[in-house]
């Protein structure tokens, strides 16, 4: 690989990581603006639900069981990783998900960045 053929690839993955930073940033923003005005936990709480249904499954496998059931002591708090990543996910995979990227399309279609 050619050291032009490299400084393209890596401009490549640059894109990539820039739209997946903008879109991690559009669904923060939507999320805390959703939680301010208080519709955050109407519209998630079902896919939040079965989140923590399907942790709760793998709590007694050996093998998942130590990573689900630890438990780390941050800033006067105490929570799963596991069950924080799968919050995550529930939001990403929930109406909010799909209206962030949405969002982001539009913004990134009105302010292109090149």
């Amino acid at each position: 690989m050619g050291i032009a053929e490299y400084g393209n690839s890596v401009r490549e993955e640059a894109k990539k990581t820039r739209h997946v930073i903008g879109y991690l940033a559009c669904l923060t923003f939507v999320t805390l603006v959703l939680t301010f005005f208080g519709f955050f936990t109407n519209i998630v709480r079902n896919v939040e639900a079965n989140a923590g249904v399907v942790l709760d499954s793998f709590r007694t496998d050996p093998t998942f069981g130590p990573m689900i059931n630890y438990t780390v002591h941050a800033f006067g708090a105490s929570f799963s990783p596991a069950l924080a990543l799968g919050h995550v996910v529930a939001i990403i995979i929930s109406p909010i998900g799909l209206f962030t990227l949405l969002f982001y399309f539009v913004i990134a279609w009105m302010l292109p960045v090149h």
